[in-house]
């Protein structure tokens, strides 16, 4: 049933304001409003208000009947008077009562903090229902925004769906409090996350690190084995020492060429020349497979001035690659699932296969793309359900059907005023 509501309709998130179907306009989308509120106008004036729940567009595209919605769907003018977010579907083949029993919204409390002993406030978001899951993010985040795209949106509320989940902004990141003078030492970084989990309550939890967050939980899960039910590290590095390893797990002419440290920095200054203005450098190279989708970059430049200033990014770069787990692989005890894109243009897919062979009895999984942001994927699902079944032994269904046909369209002239004037009930009839 969830991977059916994911193929029929894709989350998305709307600004208040934007308008959703306009006046006159030929139906082609049919939607549902999953929070927040919108006005429905006909010939500008206000005639009634949706709240969550509330559905609108064409109906047709669900159940086969005339046109259709809440209100006078193809004569009204629907605008959104609050932030909210909406189910949008472009083509079903299922009915509304399908629809209703399979749609599952997973609601983002208000952001959180919790205080450090040193006084540093770390910014948090907790949602899902289920086991624990602490999530330790990329050096890029601001977990107050992550909810405005879809492509961030659907990974979250999908792994939402099967356990508890609690993401942090590290500090001097996001929402965290800012630092000033000496950056944290991996010590102090690990006395951040046990102050979330004692801030919610969790005396273990499974943990979930990406890119450098993995690196920290490499170091987490070896010190504090009590509070790891599990490890999963996605698309990150092997501490120092086993560097000179790497070019054995290489393979030459399929896997991107390693960069070294110096390389790392040179990307990310490029990165760090257009920060907040333009993201198309960090799209070429992190997030390839959305290079091309200018919507997306655009956010990715509003997560950027989000998350840190251009001069406050490479501090805690240097910071990052300063840091070392020192042989906390060969230490760690618990579970641990190791996830690498193979065409990772930022860390080598190298380096994943590596962390496998020494993190005692891992499991390697290896997915197929080109993006350091896993979560971006096309194939997303992939590292969310190989994930999901690690941690808690169930695998998120997939009920996906794909059919060819010959789709005959015919629009009835006046349609839109005549169902206007009879309503939906006498509309379908007829």
């Amino acid at each position: 049933q969830r991977q059916a509501i994911d193929e029929l309709a894709t989350p998305i998130a709307v600004r208040a304001g934007q308008e959703l179907i306009r006046e006159g306009r030929i139906g082609k989308e049919f939607g549902v409003l999953l929070d927040g509120s919108a006005t429905v106008t006909v010939d500008g004036e206000p005639v009634a208000t949706l709240s969550a729940g509330d559905h609108f567009g064409e109906m047709a595209l669900l159940d086969g009947h005339g046109a259709g919605g809440a209100a006078t769907p193809a004569a009204s003018g629907r605008r959104l008077t609050e932030g909210a977010h909406v189910l949008r579907a472009s083509g079903a083949s299922t009915s509304m009562s399908d629809l209703s029993a399979k749609l599952e919204h997973v609601e983002f409390p208000d952001i959180e903090f919790a205080t450090t002993p040193d006084g540093v406030r770390i910014a948090y978001q907790r949602w899902g229902e289920g086991p624990p899951l602490i999530v330790c993010p990329q050096i890029i985040s601001n977990v107050e925004i992550h909810n405005e795209h879809e492509y961030y949106r659907r990974a979250r509320e999908h792994v939402g769906r099967f356990m508890t989940c609690v993401e942090f902004d590290k500090r001097g990141i996001g929402l965290s409090d800012r630092i000033d003078g000496e950056l944290p030492d991996i010590e102090t970084r690990m006395q951040d996350i046990t102050t979330v989990m004692d801030a919610v309550g969790w005396e273990s939890a499974h943990f979930w690190g990406i890119s450098e967050g993995g690196m920290l939980g490499q170091l987490f899960a070896a010190e504090y084995p009590e509070r790891v039910r599990s490890l999963a590290l996605v698309n990150t590095f092997v501490p120092r020492r086993y560097r000179p390893r790497v070019v054995q797990h290489y393979r030459h002419g399929v896997d991107p060429f390693p960069l070294d440290e110096d390389g790392i920095r040179q990307r990310f200054g490029a990165i760090a020349e257009t920060w907040g203005v333009d993201a198309n450098a960090q799209g070429e190279w992190e997030i390839p497979s959305k290079a091309g989708d200018a919507s997306f970059v655009r956010w990715m430049a509003r997560v950027q001035r989000s998350a840190a200033t251009a001069s406050d990014f490479l501090r805690q770069l240097d910071n990052i690659i300063s840091l070392d787990a020192g042989d906390a692989p060969e230490r760690i005890a618990v579970p641990t699932l190791v996830q690498h894109v193979q065409g990772d243009p930022v860390l080598t897919v190298a380096m994943g296969r590596l962390l496998a062979e020494l993190i005692p009895d891992a499991e390697y999984h290896e997915i197929e793309g080109d993006d350091h942001f896993s979560w971006v994927l096309p194939n997303w699902r992939d590292v969310m359900d190989r994930y999901v079944e690690f941690a808690i032994g169930v695998r998120p269904d997939r009920a996906t059907t794909r059919s060819f046909g010959t789709v005959l369209f015919t629009d009835i002239v006046g349609s839109p005023s005549r169902s206007a004037a009879l309503g939906d009930a006498r509309w379908g009839e007829l």
